[in-house]
This record gives C-alpha cells, structure tokens and sequence, in this order.
C-alpha cells in the first residue's frame, strides 16, 4: 500500500493504490480520496440503504401514468453532488404485468447539470454503487443515463428493458 501527501512527489496527492495479492500479480485497486469521490461514495451509501428496503420500492404501475416523474419527484431517492450530477437510484418492480418475471430491478440513473455523461463516467458512478458488475446502460435523447441490473445480478431482457427505459 502507497499514500502519497508529499506535493513534491509527482501526480495526484490523493490516490491510495491498493494491490493485496502477492508481488508478481497484474492489478490493482485505485481508492480515489478526493472530496467528489468521498462525496459519491456517501450518497451512493445512503440511497441504497434507503432504496433497497423493500417498503421504499417503486411500483412500475404508478409511473406508466406519468414516466416523467421517476424518481425524480421522491427526494429520497436523488442526490444532487457539487461537482454537477444529479444521481437518481431506486428499485423498480412491477408485479401485475410481469416486467422482468415480477423480480425487481436496480435502476441507477445519472444526469449531468451542463452536459450528458459519458459512457465511462456514468460506469464509474456505477461502480460506486455496485462495485465492478456488469450491468445495461442506455443514454436517453434527455441526457439521463440509466444503468439497470436485475437484484442477484442477473442481466435483462433487452425488449422488456426498452419498455423500462
């Protein structure tokens, strides 16, 4: 392990690199510790501590009135970050109709105040939420990017997630 807060030394003062596997290995664990991913890192906690509980999920039902409002219009499930994104989470499910077999579904939605997020940016504050797994990702015409994965995981079934997004 490696922490560098000398200014002197070069690049970012604020990177922990992690490797825990014997010398010799390829790979490594970047920590960013600058105060947007500190920041990330904290909303990305309480809004899956928050989201997750099953009494908090979104019912698909309610929002095919009115797909405008998800879930923009719950302020417990958006997180606006001082470094311009606004990031929406929530649990979505709909039992009537069958949506994904009735499971329900992580949607990670991410919105930039200037401008659309990139594909990798959009990866990146998905990994704050889930670590490394693989997930879908589609950028609407709006902006909004949403990142959906099933709850153990599973990836969906891409004509059912066009409907969803």
């Amino acid at each position: 392990m490696r922490f560098s807060s000398n200014r002197e030394e070069p690049g970012p003062s604020h990177w922990i690199i992690i490797d825990p596997r014997p010398p010799g290995y390829i790979g490594q664990e970047v920590v960013d510790l600058s105060p947007g991913a500190i920041e990330l890192r904290h909303a990305a906690h309480q809004l899956r501590e928050y989201a997750e509980r099953r009494e908090h999920w979104i019912d698909l039902r309610e929002l095919e009135r009115d797909w405008s409002r998800w879930p923009g219009d719950r302020p417990d499930h958006v997180r606006d970050l001082s470094f311009g994104v606004r990031v929406m989470y929530g649990i979505d499910i709909d039992e009537e109709t069958g949506l994904f077999q009735g499971q329900p579904v992580r949607h990670l939605a991410v919105h930039g105040s200037k401008r659309p997020p990139t594909p990798a940016t959009v990866g990146e504050i998905a990994s704050y939420f889930w670590g490394r797994r693989a997930a879908q990702m589609r950028i609407a015409s709006t902006g909004r990017a949403h990142v959906v994965v099933g709850m153990n995981w599973e990836q969906l079934d891409p004509k059912q997630l066009m409907r969803l997004l």
